[in-house]
């Protein structure tokens, strides 16, 4: 099995100062490969995980405020999306955003 998880881009995942979201996508990817599951995670570039780490923004647009912060969430969906069939499972935790996407 190979799963890809977007992941929110406000922050680092495994987050430094906040960010609930972020710490369970870290807890929940190292899981999965920690039980052989192949696993594409796409958080920002200086993230920390076992997974293979897939980025589209080098750090968080809370960290670097000089990012735009709409493009860099469709860019990161858009990514998930362009390659869902190389995966058996998109595991969501980017919020609602990628819903919208689903049915592509």
């Amino acid at each position: 099995m190979h799963l890809t998880l977007p992941a929110p881009i406000s922050w680092r995942s495994a987050p430094r100062h906040c960010g609930p979201w972020e710490q369970a996508v870290v807890n929940r990817t190292d899981g999965l490969v920690k039980l052989g599951i192949g696993v594409n995670l796409q958080p920002t570039g200086d993230s920390g995980t076992r997974a293979k780490l897939r980025s589209v923004v080098a750090r968080g647009y809370e960290a670097d405020g000089s990012y735009d912060l709409k493009v860099l969430e469709v860019s990161n969906i858009a990514r998930v999306f362009e390659e869902a069939d190389q995966f058996d499972l998109i595991h969501n935790h980017f919020d609602f955003p990628p819903l919208m996407w689903s049915r592509l």
